[in-house]
């Protein structure tokens, strides 16, 4: 079973670009549902956090996560100075492969780099010790930096295709 997280919920909208069109609970739900929609339509078996447009609590992602026996991801957008830039996913050493392999996918559609070991950086790295979803044994994946202007419209305007670019990755790990 594969497992889809949106970050963020509707009580907590997580960084907003700073032009303000783009909140970061809004993107990660739309991606979610778009790379849930591409696995159902392979038959790929998966479940989300909410409904299609239905984003829950935080808390019952992780909650979720520990339940999947599977790949569960967590999609968040990274903030920072306007110019960061770079796709990471953190989580625990033994999904480093899948990780880079995530942070790949992204990388082709954003042309943006890949940051720490070739996309993957460890659950304990940057400003959080410690992530309750990489706990749960899930993957924080990081799609772009909502701050970076151009980096964000670039991820808006590929959305479809890094949808069906971590769907690919995804289905392929249940395959194996």
């Amino acid at each position: 079973m594969i497992f889809v997280s949106a970050g963020h919920d509707g009580h907590d909208p997580g960084a907003v670009s700073p032009d303000g069109r783009y909140r970061e609970a809004d993107l990660t739900l739309r991606l979610r549902d778009l790379i849930a929609t591409r696995l159902r339509s392979w038959s790929a078996p998966v479940i989300t956090d909410g409904r299609d447009g239905e984003n829950r609590p935080l808390r019952e992602a992780a909650i979720l996560a520990k339940r999947v026996d599977g790949p569960a991801i967590e999609i968040h957008f990274n903030s920072g100075p306007a110019s960061a830039s770079g796709v990471e996913v953190l989580c625990h050493a033994e999904h480093k492969t899948l990780a880079q392999n995530l942070a790949a996918a992204i990388a082709h559609w954003t042309r943006s780099p890949l940051r720490g070991d070739r996309g993957w950086k460890p659950a304990s790295a940057g400003a959080h010790r410690r992530l309750a979803f990489c706990e749960a044994g899930g993957l924080i994946v990081e799609v772009a930096f909502i701050s970076n202007p151009i980096e964000i419209e670039t991820a808006v305007i590929h959305e479809a295709q890094i949808a069906t670019a971590i769907a690919e990755v995804l289905a392929e790990t249940v395959k194996e």
